[in-house]
């Protein structure tokens, strides 16, 4: 009987895996299917340039699982039941397995705080990269705000970006702790002067308490207007 391995994700961890599983298995033995949602490899670092109508590299899956036994499946993953061995995507359907590989790599948690669900876009796939790149536009059309919410790589660059090729825009990055408290003294002095270059207001010493329509509530009692948040 065929032994069946199930890689969920073809990030960084799940692409590799599925390729050198299939070639170190014996193919009558042992069958190897990736499923990913997304038909191309885009590095997830390189998002906010996406986000702010670069072009970024991308990578189709097919292509890089050319010449292997790898089945490819393009869907997501909504259900995995444990006790019949079978994970459910869609549009795909079930899929049964003998051997799981998850490897569907972090996300962020939309429903903790109310409201980021509803009025802020996480980034975190292409869909959402692209939808804040078709409004960006309009945003500094109207010389509009954009909140960033999280000092992390991800927001520094995201904040970077867009005050840099979308000068009109007022960028506020919100942070409970100072953005790159982590980087050398060099590199955190670097950083301020970007910002203060950019025009990049920096807000530290207070946590997102609840996201609303066109502003963000801080657990502080402080509000912060924006047109789109991130």
């Amino acid at each position: 009987m065929m032994h069946k391995v199930l890689v969920l994700g073809a990030g960084y961890a799940g692409l590799p895996a599925a390729k050198r599983l299939a070639r170190q298995v014996c193919g009558d033995e042992v069958s190897v299917t990736l499923v990913t949602a997304f038909p191309d490899f885009i590095e997830r670092p390189r998002l906010h340039q996406l986000a702010t109508g670069q072009e970024i590299e991308r990578v189709p899956v097919a292509g890089y699982l050319r010449r292997t036994p790898v089945r490819l499946v393009i869907g997501s993953v909504v259900g995995i039941d444990l006790a019949e061995r079978t994970v459910t995507t869609v549009p795909a359907g079930e899929l049964p397995y003998d051997t799981l590989v998850y490897a569907l790599g972090s996300n962020i948690d939309v429903a903790k705080v109310p409201g980021v669900a509803t009025h802020a876009c996480s980034l975190v796939g292409t869909e959402v990269a692209a939808q804040v790149c078709a409004r960006l536009p309009d945003v500094a059309h109207r010389m509009g705000r954009v909140a960033v919410c999280g000092g992390g790589l991800t927001g520094i660059e995201i904040a970077a970006e867009v005050a840099e090729r979308f000068p009109a825009v007022r960028v506020t990055l919100v942070s409970s702790s100072r953005p790159g408290a982590w980087l050398s003294p060099k590199a955190q002095a670097y950083l301020t002067r970007t910002f203060e270059t950019l025009g990049v207001a920096v807000r530290t010493g207070a946590r997102v308490q609840e996201v609303h329509a066109h502003e963000l509530a801080l657990d502080d009692g402080g509000r912060i207007p924006f047109d789109l948040c991130l």
